[in-house]
């Protein structure tokens, strides 16, 4: 995860106690050589160790539990993968992630490429932690979401169609995919482009959560042409 104010962010690790730890001297960032190099076991031994500093002022709310799946991480790269066994070596862990969409530049405005509503920027805010793969059990990663206070779509790991494992090494098929890349691993029931739920206005605050990732929160604000 980073800490400290935006735009001067720092690397840090959360340890047992909940405690938030600077891992700046230990690394600069939370890049692809980290996670290729072993970085998150070294990052693990140092804190079982107590060997980094604390970070002043900020402690883990525990909140248990997002609008989405776990989001993986790529730790290695993962190309032409010879089968689903071979995708967990290759993940470095799991995060969350805010999947938004810009539905007009999405469908109305897209000429046919659903990118455009996924790029706009500040969309799908990744954290606050990257757990470890061999740490996570997938088959509780309950997720969850609101919308001041409204709960939102409210779905199971086990509900996807595809698994991780078969997404990663259904992608490696087609692309390459490097240390750091992330894979959003799918969209719960729901979402406001099936009319259960209105679509998000400025001023909405949406906690998203998932169980065994933590919570990360955002208020929207209207996009400011500079």
């Amino acid at each position: 995860m980073l800490s400290g104010s935006a735009g001067v962010e720092g690397p840090a690790g959360m340890d047992n106690a909940g405690e938030a730890r600077d891992l700046y001297g230990f690394t600069r960032d939370t890049d692809g050589m980290l996670l290729e190099n072993g970085g998150t076991e070294r990052s693990r031994f140092a804190l079982e160790r107590d060997e980094l500093p604390s970070v002043f002022g900020w402690r883990d709310k525990r909140v248990g539990a997002h609008v989405a799946p776990p989001t993986v991480g790529i730790g290695k790269r993962a190309r032409y993968l010879a089968d689903q066994s071979e995708s967990r070596t290759h993940i470095a862990g799991s995060t969350i992630s805010n999947d938004a969409s810009q539905r007009a530049f999405q469908l109305e405005e897209s000429g046919g490429q659903w990118s455009k509503g996924k790029s706009c920027e500040t969309f799908n805010p990744l954290g606050p932690y990257l757990v470890p793969a061999g740490d996570l059990d997938y088959s509780r990663s309950q997720p969850h979401s609101s919308v001041n206070g409204e709960a939102q779509p409210d779905s199971s790991a086990n509900a996807p169609i595809f698994s991780v494992d078969y997404l990663v090494w259904h992608l490696s098929q087609y692309m390459t995919l490097e240390s750091r890349d992330v894979v959003n691993t799918g969209t719960p029931q729901g979402v406001a482009l099936s009319a259960r739920f209105p679509s998000l206005r400025s001023g909405d605050v949406m906690p998203t959560s998932v169980d065994q990732l933590g919570e990360q929160t955002q208020q929207l604000v209207n996009s400011v042409k500079a």
